[in-house]
């Protein structure tokens, strides 16, 4: 037998809640299945119906661990932060939290660690 990680469920709510968002925005959310070294997904926003060419790729982290008292983060050493500051489009981070169903986004580029609700 292998071992799965009891939080592998609550890694995918949290992929599954942020992808239920882009497509209810009707915008393309690809997720990344394989290999993933940083971005977890990428999202193409559509405007009245027409693709834009234009998005970002997400980290989406989900779980209790990544809150703390001052709000959602997503811990990260020098080469990931460099990795999501220097992309050829914008990368964010996204926390989704179990505990109240809700997603949070976390741009990489700013020292706050609590930005907007996604």
């Amino acid at each position: 037998m292998t071992f799965r990680s009891p939080n592998k469920k609550i890694e995918l709510e949290g992929v599954r809640y942020v992808e239920g968002i882009v497509q209810n925005s009707e915008s393309i959310f690809r997720h990344f299945d394989k290999d993933d070294q940083g971005n977890d997904c990428y999202v193409e926003f559509v405007v009245n119906g027409l693709t834009t060419n234009y998005g970002i790729f997400a980290q989406i982290k989900s779980g209790k661990t990544y809150k703390d008292k001052m709000g959602y983060k997503i811990p990260a050493n020098n080469a990931h932060i460099k990795y999501w500051n220097q992309p050829l489009y914008k990368s964010i981070g996204i926390v989704y939290d179990p505990e109240i169903k809700k997603a949070f986004w976390v741009d990489f580029q700013s020292i706050s660690r609590i930005i907007l609700k996604f």
